[in-house]
């Protein structure tokens, strides 16, 4: 028997766990990480198996022990005190439960001077994201990759779901890789609309209901927890610290650029959606 200690998890993961059994099947393996689905049907949940040095995202499990190998001749159970296959078992009980959702700080984000620095870090960092250049050349761009997002901009401004369920469906999944742009700028968009406002941190959940049908799995999960208004811990950083040094320019790179190193684009792309999503609200 080969026992592995969690050493913490996103409390996104943890809610959607449970105390039930629930199967476990790996959708894909990396070097430092393992996706898994845990669940069926409306009640599955994204899990990321990885390292401890990793950082967090909304469904993070970090292993004291890597690599964790699951034996895929067996069938894989959890719940929320432990994870079962064949003779591997990741001890749950005692990990730490790290928080995932996002810091309140409309009182910070409304202020119009840290969107503007926010908006010129952006030029600092940006690569390869056709997104992000396009918000960098136009703030108010009513299109970006052939998405209009005249539908999107106007519901976000009257609070209106219909319409801005209109402008999502026009971006959903649109992309490549395992989180489409469309899908990473949408997150962006939620984040900047939940730290600017004050909509209930679940307004958006009903709107990306049925995303998974839409685009990939693993950024219909990211998608839903944006929705729910959680986010990773490079992101979390960002949103609570940056306000309160936007008259520094070195420390503030600090925050931006590990929230745009996630993939090729996916975290340009996604800061692209958030500089558009504020910029939405403070105009």
């Amino acid at each position: 028997m080969s026992v592995i200690q969690a050493s913490s998890v996103a409390s996104f993961a943890m809610t959607a766990l449970g105390h039930d059994k629930q199967r476990l099947r790996v959708l894909a393996r990396f070097d430092r990480h393992v996706y898994a689905l845990a669940g069926e049907g409306d009640a599955r949940s994204m899990l990321i198996f990885s390292p401890v040095s990793e950082r967090m995202t909304p469904y993070t499990v970090r292993l004291e022990t890597w690599p964790v190998y699951f034996d895929d001749n067996c069938e894989i159970f959890c719940n929320s005190q432990k994870i079962c296959n064949g003779e591997l078992i990741i001890n749950l009980s005692d990990a730490a439960e790290i928080a995932s959702d996002c810091p309140v700080t409309e009182q910070y984000w409304q202020q119009r001077v840290c969107y503007e620095a926010a908006l010129y870090d952006g030029a600092c960092v940006q690569r390869h994201s056709e997104y992000l250049a396009a918000v960098l050349n136009d703030p108010f761009c009513q299109e970006v990759a052939g998405w209009s997002l005249t539908d999107l901009r106007q519901g976000l401004r009257l609070g209106d779901k219909n319409l801005i369920a209109a402008g999502v469906a026009q971006g959903l999944g649109l992309g490549r890789g395992l989180t489409p742009a469309g899908d990473d700028f949408l997150c962006g968009v939620m984040l900047a609309t939940y730290v600017s406002t004050e909509f209930p941190s679940d307004f958006f959940s009903d709107i990306f209901y049925d995303a998974q049908e839409k685009t990939t799995t693993v950024s219909y999960f990211f998608l839903k927890s944006a929705s729910y208004r959680h986010a990773s811990e490079d992101w979390q950083k960002f949103l609570q610290f940056y306000p309160l040094i936007h008259s520094v320019p070195e420390q503030r790179l600090r925050l931006v650029r590990p929230i745009t190193q996630h993939g090729y684009s996916s975290g340009e792309d996604t800061l692209a959606g958030f500089l558009w999503g504020l910029n939405v609200q403070l105009s």
